[in-house]
């Protein structure tokens, strides 16, 4: 019994994260991104309606590893590039999560076995980079986010998970180098 509950515990953690894999450029600089007082943050997604969205989720993940806005001179620039791309399910899925199944008779459909069409999904791609005064990379990051396997379904939810896995893993650096992270940052 304990072990279902772990392994159902196990299956709920991988569907809320989906599919995001974190790659991290072996070039940093991390001593020179804590040595900075202030940092400016641009966002660029597909859409001009999502870039404000993405852009308060970006400042609040980062903000407490990063010194971002501010009133000390700019000591560089977070860049942040965001897309999605909507995908489907070739599949008829069932109301139970990640199961597939395809009605074989009118009998299924009857019985009350509650079916769904296929099921729209996003798959996402964010890159963070984090550049010096004279626009050398101190750090940068990709995020790829396979939507099909996840909870998040809507372009800002993909975003999320994307910035809550590339600041942990900014934050995981920043420990291993012996940094603390600053969080100095202002609207």
């Amino acid at each position: 019994m304990r072990a279902l509950r772990c392994l159902a515990l196990l299956a709920a953690c991988l569907a809320l994260a989906g599919c995001a894999a974190v790659r991290v450029s072996p070039e940093s600089d991390l001593r020179a991104l804590a040595a900075g007082r202030s940092y400016t943050l641009s966002v660029h997604t597909d859409s001009r309606d999502l870039d404000p969205v993405v852009y308060k989720m970006a400042f609040e993940a980062l903000s407490p590893l990063v010194p971002l806005g501010g009133d000390a001179p700019v000591a560089g620039h977070v860049q942040i590039t965001f897309s999605v791309k909507t995908r489907m399910t070739s599949s008829w899925t069932s109301a139970g999560f990640g199961s597939a199944m395809q009605p074989s008779s009118a009998s299924q459909v009857a019985s009350g076995t509650s079916l769904q069409g296929p099921r729209t999904y996003e798959n996402g791609a964010m890159s963070v980079v984090v550049t010096g005064p004279a626009g050398e990379q101190l750090w940068s990051a990709q995020c790829d986010h396979k939507g099909k396997y996840s909870l998040a379904t809507t372009a800002p939810e993909v975003a999320k998970v994307c910035l809550d896995q590339i600041a942990s893993t900014l934050k995981r650096d920043m420990k291993r180098a012996g940094l603390a992270s600053s969080p100095r940052s202002t609207p």
